[in-house]
């Protein structure tokens, strides 16, 4: 049995009910979202909206996206659509046709690209449910479940918010169940309801009908049909009035052009938006019936865009100027840079500027102080981010510490300006060699599943002394994953860099941990030890599968026109990773497998190699088994076999004589005529 969609609410709970708020007037019509019950219902809605952005779970919380994109509420759609975006990736292997469009209008009316939403392309997921055959084969050639309709008229209306074309077959099997009076239900069985038809409405509009159309002014006139006294609207001919399908009914009139406050929808002084006003509650959400507050967030996110005029699909919220959909994201945080007074300037560092919002972000960035500078100075980024070089002059410093702001703004940014702290530090000459570094330790991660070596760090060194002096560095590292470049000089007070290079390949995730030390014979802090860590995080790689058998060869021994020889045992095993599935072969036909495949995580599976010698002559034969890994056609083994075939030669006849007297006598043979006897006499 399938439940309708007001017949569903009503289900879902009853609540104590409270006095509706005063009616505002209808002739209003349509509100602006500066009215008081539209700033009503939206505060309501904010109100109920968690710290993690959502609006009374999931599903509600894409309606509510619809409808505070129609009050152009960015800031709550911002965080609804974060929380979908989060959300969304639990949901999406079991979604159905109506999930995957309620998903796709909510997208579009935030003004996020459906085809690409958090990676998942919604527009393809709801493509994918076309052409449904039945049991009996019968191809449907629509959207989803082949008895629905509403996933049908949800999936145009979808994709026409989306700006895709809707295949004719899908809106001519919307037109083919259409009723006799005019109205659709919400499968190919069901009598009219007038959400299910509002929706049609909607969509076939959408789709580009025109309001004369006689299927329009058929559904029209359904929804006039039903309509009730008090001006409001029952999901199904003779129900109550609800919010639901009055704020349905409303927005298919002004699809099609009409005006739902007109004298043709009213009926005794009412009109569906009269009955709407009435049950807004005095909290600002509206009732489901009149003192009924079933689903409240659920019937005031429909009822705040048929209040403004906007049937579905609700039109894609556009930022108001002054902000944009960009968002500042630089790293690192500060910068530390080090310098001896008199000396050389500290190597140069590198800051990353990111656009983690959408589109081109243009920026500038500007410095504070003079002996801090930055190369480009202005430029734009997107996702992957635009380096800029930041470098220190130390010419005229006194020994000291030094404070500077690095700040990045971006008209298009909510967060605009970001700031990145400087920290120079000029320190004294020595009058020893003394061999200065920075930074005094490294951490790296690592990440296995991501295939990919950190980024290489830098060790910067220079000799505060006055003179120069060599070096050389020594890595103490067990497993081998840390190198460095170059690994000897010369130092004096030029800055030099060496660069630390990681390759994760080959470890399993663990803590690592290695050491670099600085020897410089001359220097008075000779043997200066730098720890350095690594995190590997993620899966280990798999081992691949790894064939291996025995015994090494087969031999085989029979005779001519004689039984076969028995058969012999061929085991075959994984001793490698993972499952090994392995299939063998022979290329003679004289030789036989049973099994010819199986799989093995590495336990021995046997496999029977049997020989049949039928029509074989006496001779010497050779055989190739071959074994092989199906997943990987490398991955190949060869088992000799030979077989010996000799004559079958006749039976030998022995002779025994007892002489008497004993020690003397002769032995004679007779042979039949026409036979030969290699018998001999023989004298004792």
């Amino acid at each position: 049995m399938r439940i309708s969609l007001a017949l569903f609410l009503v289900l879902l709970a009853v609540v104590p009910a409270v006095q509706p708020s005063a009616v505002f007037a209808a002739a209003d019509y349509p509100l602006d979202d500066s009215d008081s019950v539209i700033q009503d219902a939206v505060e309501y809605l904010i109100d109920e909206q968690g710290s993690d952005g959502n609006i009374d779970g999931f599903v509600t919380s894409a309606w509510a996206v619809m409808a505070l994109a129609a009050a152009e509420e960015e800031d709550a759609v911002a965080d609804l659509i974060a929380y979908l975006e989060d959300e969304a990736g639990g949901y999406a292997g079991e979604y159905e046709a109506t999930d995957w469009a309620r998903m796709i209008l909510a997208i579009v009316a935030a003004g996020e690209d459906p085809t690409d939403f958090d990676g998942d392309n919604y527009v393809d997921g709801l493509l994918d449910l076309r052409e449904v055959e039945d049991e009996t084969g019968y191809d449907y050639n629509q959207i989803g479940d082949p008895e629905l309709l509403n996933d049908d008229i949800w999936g145009i209306l979808a994709l026409e918010a989306a700006g895709e074309s809707v295949d004719n077959d899908i809106i001519d099997f919307v037109l083919e169940w259409q009723n006799s009076d005019g109205g659709w239900g919400i499968d190919i069985f069901s009598d009219s309801d007038v959400d299910v038809t509002a929706a049609a409405v909607m969509a076939l509009i959408a789709s580009g009908a025109d309001a004369d159309e006689p299927e329009i002014e058929d559904a029209l006139d359904f929804l006039l049909d039903v309509q009730n006294s008090d001006g409001g609207f029952p999901e199904e001919d003779g129900g109550q009035s609800n919010a639901a399908s009055d704020a349905w009914a409303i927005m298919a009139i002004m699809a099609a052009d009409g005006d739902p406050n007109s004298s043709e929808w009213d009926k005794s002084g009412d009109n569906a938006v009269d009955h709407l006003l009435e049950l807004q509650d005095t909290d600002g959400f509206f009732n489901f019936t009149d003192g009924d507050d079933v689903n409240p967030e659920w019937m005031t996110c429909y009822a705040i865009p048929a209040l403004l005029g906007l049937p579905y699909p609700v039109p894609a919220l556009e930022a108001s100027s002054g902000s944009g959909d960009a968002e500042i994201e630089v790293s690192p945080a500060e910068l530390v840079f080090y310098a001896t007074e008199g000396g050389d300037d500290p190597l140069d560092r590198e800051i990353v500027i990111i656009n983690a919002g959408s589109g081109d972000m243009d920026w500038d960035v500007d410095v504070d102080e003079s002996w801090l500078d930055v190369s480009p100075s202005s430029g734009t980024s997107d996702d992957e981010g635009e380096t800029v070089t930041v470098s220190i002059d130390i010419s005229g410093l006194d020994a000291d510490d030094y404070h500077g702001t690095i700040t990045i703004t971006a008209d298009d940014a909510d967060n605009s300006p970001e700031s990145i702290d400087v920290s120079l530090y000029v320190e004294e000459a020595t009058t020893d060699n003394v061999v200065m570094f920075y930074p005094e330790e490294f951490e790296f991660v690592g990440d296995l599943d991501e295939d990919e070596n950190p980024a290489d760090q830098v060790l910067e060194i220079w000799n505060s002394g006055p003179d120069a002096i060599d070096w050389e560095i020594e890595v103490d590292c067990d497993e081998g994953w840390l190198t460095v470049s170059p690994d000897d000089g010369e130092l004096d007070e030029e800055h030099v860099s060496i660069r630390l290079r990681v390759d994760i390949e080959g470890l399993d995730p663990d803590d690592y941990d290695a050491t670099i030390t600085i020897i410089a014979d001359e220097a008075e802090n000779d043997g200066e030890t730098i720890p350095v860590s690594l995190e590997v995080t993620g899966s280990a790689p798999e081992e691949d599968a790894e064939i291996e058998f025995s015994p090494s060869r087969l031999e085989f021994e029979a005779t001519v026109d004689d039984d076969d020889p028995d058969p012999k045992t061929l085991e075959v095993w994984n001793s490698g990773g993972g499952r090994l599935y392995w299939a063998v072969s022979a290329d003679e036909d004289w030789l036989q497998l049973s099994p010819s495949s199986g799989s093995s995580n590495g336990e021995k599976d046997s496999i029977e190699v049997s020989v049949d010698i039928s029509g074989l002559d006496e001779d010497e034969y050779s055989a190739e088994i071959t074994i092989e890994d199906e997943d990987d056609s490398r991955n190949i083994e060869v088992v000799r076999v030979t077989l010996v075939l000799e004559e079958n030669e006749p039976d030998s006849d022995m002779l025994v004589a007892s002489p008497a007297p004993a020690g003397a006598g002769t032995i004679q043979t007779s042979v039949a005529a026409g036979a030969t006897s290699d018998i001999l006499p023989a004298r004792w």
